[in-house]
């Protein structure tokens, strides 16, 4: 199960992402009578994704879940109607924005008073010193009765623990999530009911949250110098299984065996040390081309979508593959004799460079280009993936322990995000795991510059500014005062349409993965017509563009161009083979049956 996976550590640099944008949001909050306004002020030089607005109010939470993109330097308003409490007297009410940054869910939180009838404040003075720290640190509350104090962080740090002094309240923080320098406002809250009044206290000081160092960002905890040992070792055992040309199926399975973990060893150790590298031979070369995309590559490579790929998994991975590797060769992948193996092929096209110099052909054959091409799609695909999968996680973790109560918008958002969880981790499955068991073997890469091109504009880091010369307005497609429950309508149907894309996912199940052959799929939604998924996406925009302005024409076009583009050149690619021919004449329709 582990025999292929080895491939997806990452010595490429455009496998990244851009590192988090400077993003600054401040929250502004008015209540009159029972409606609530909290108002969303972009701050930054770029859009910024707001993914949902909720607030807390008397145990109750009402949340905002349609997305808005909001300009730089303007604001979006967000209303809600509240419940009024039983008592009179003040009340905290919490404001949370979730946003996405450097495709990572983060959070701001803004707490205030809502005073009912009367103000009523708690006697109970308190003050929070300004902090600083990495993946860990504390919070230190001052107060004359530190034991009522609340602490109110945003969803990605979490209280581990607090300890009650005699003048103050140490709360030891931890990030859950990396890449990111943010300065957040903190709060604390003290509530008591007395005197037939609810009575709040508030207090705010600022935290520094650093997760960009090197000395936090641990490019895993194997020592480098244990993985160039390794990589020699297997070096030397990939070289006697070659030269052996034995029929032994323990020296077939040894010599596919040390060539994967070869390729691991190596990629472990350059991946640890490559950022420093570039970053040190800034300080000898003075090119300013070179100084700009050796620190766009040093950026990327201490970006988001490594920082969970390292911290949670590579680590495990690498052990795993230590121990089950060759067991699983020896036992389930027999067969295959080392001629026929893709990476081996590789490896001996690797080995035979030097014969260039004698003005020699190097050994390349089409088994050696299969070797290289899925290479380079699981370098780019699973740090990606597994990132995000993890980031995900997390996400849905931080939803389900702040949710207090449902409604028809958080419903909606919570099962789109559990839809996007599912989706991202069958398509990590898919690029980790090759197996032959599971019948999910890469049969062909697409080989075409168009074909890569049109699929990796669509990620990070390239969608970062791929799809920017589009990004104007053209025409205003956005349709505006409609009744609310058009509205929730709309929200419900790309809840749906989320459901169709996911749907498309586990029909692929284990051959889930971008550019590849590994099978054709005529079950699910792939009954009805060739691309689902894309047809899903598509609609999605459209909807929320048109009903809740967050795409502008042009870009909307460009989507639709693009997810053309990619089911053109998936099918040129994948009509290289009879059994999609056949499957091509038995679903006629591309994205809509019996129209399109």
């Amino acid at each position: 199960m582990l025999n292929y996976v080895f491939i997806f550590l990452i010595i490429a640099l455009s496998s990244t992402t851009a590192f988090a944008a400077d993003i600054n949001l401040t929250i502004h909050q008015q209540s009159a009578n029972d409606t609530v306004t909290a108002t969303i002020q972009n701050n930054s030089a770029q859009s910024v994704d707001i993914k949902s607005v909720y607030i807390e109010f008397s145990s109750q939470k009402h949340a905002y879940s349609s997305e808005k993109i909001i300009p730089p330097q303007e604001g979006n308003a967000f209303n809600f109607t509240v419940k009024m409490p039983s008592l009179p007297g003040s009340y905290p009410l919490i404001v949370t924005v979730r946003y996405l940054n450097d495709s990572q869910i983060l959070t701001l939180r803004h707490v205030g008073l809502f005073n009912f009838q009367s103000n009523a404040p708690l006697n109970a003075a308190c003050s929070i010193e300004d902090s600083r720290m990495n993946s860990g640190g504390d919070v230190i509350v001052r107060s004359d009765k530190p034991e009522k104090w609340k602490l109110i962080l945003p969803e990605e740090l979490q209280a581990i623990s607090a300890k009650t002094l005699s003048d103050k309240k140490v709360f030891h923080i931890r990030s859950a999530v990396s890449g990111f320098k943010n300065a957040y406002p903190v709060f604390a809250i003290a509530e008591e009911e007395s005197e037939g009044f609810h009575k709040t206290e508030i207090c705010s000081g600022m935290l520094t949250v650093d997760t960009t160092g090197r000395g936090f960002f641990q490019r895993g905890r194997a020592p480098s110098g244990v993985l160039l040992g390794l990589s020699v070792v297997f070096l030397l055992f990939t070289l006697y299984a070659i030269n052996k040309k034995s029929e032994s199926i323990f020296i077939t399975a040894l010599g596919k065996y040390a060539v994967r973990m070869f390729f691991i060893s190596v990629s472990y150790y350059l991946l640890k040390n490559l950022d420093s590298w570039l970053e040190t031979s800034l300080a000898y070369i003075n090119f300013k081309p070179y100084e700009y995309f050796a620190g766009f590559a040093i950026d990327n490579l201490r970006g988001g979508n490594y920082q969970n790929f390292f911290h949670c998994f590579v680590d495990v991975y690498f052990a795993l593959c230590l121990l089950l590797t060759l067991p699983y060769l020896f036992w389930l992948d027999r067969e295959k004799p080392l001629s026929e193996d893709k990476y081996t092929s590789l490896l001996r096209t690797l080995l035979s460079i030097p014969i260039l110099f004698s003005k020699r052909k190097i050994q390349w054959n089409s088994l050696s280009r299969l070797g290289m091409l899925t290479i380079l799609l699981k370098l780019f695909f699973v740090p990606i993936m597994v990132s995000w999968l993890i980031n995900n996680i997390l996400h849905i973790k931080g939803i389900i322990s702040s949710s207090s109560a449902w409604n028809l918008y958080s419903l909606n958002a919570f099962l789109t995000d559990f839809f996007i969880l599912m989706d991202t981790g069958i398509f990590a499955f898919g690029y980790l795991v090759e197996s032959r068991l599971l019948r999910n073997e890469i049969k062909s890469v697409d080989p075409t510059f168009l074909g890569w091109l049109v699929c990796l504009w669509c990620y990070p880091p390239f969608n970062a500014f791929s799809f920017k010369p589009f990004d104007y307005q053209l025409i205003d497609i956005a349709v505006k005062n409609y009744p609310e429950w058009i509205h929730a309508l709309m929200i419900c149907a790309i809840t749906f349409l989320w459901g169709i894309f996911v749907w498309a996912s586990v029909a692929l199940g284990f051959k889930a993965s971008n550019l590849t052959n590994r099978g054709i799929i005529a079950s699910g939604p792939y009954r009805f017509v060739r691309h689902p998924a894309y047809t899903a996406k598509v609609l999605i925009w459209i909807i929320q563009g048109v009903f809740f302005g967050q795409f502008y024409l042009g870009i909307l076009l460009a989507f639709t161009a693009i997810y053309l583009l990619r089911a053109w050149t998936e099918e040129r690619h994948l009509s290289m083979g009879q059994d999609y021919i056949e499957y091509k004449q038995m679903v006629k329709w591309r994205f809509v049956p019996y129209l399109i």
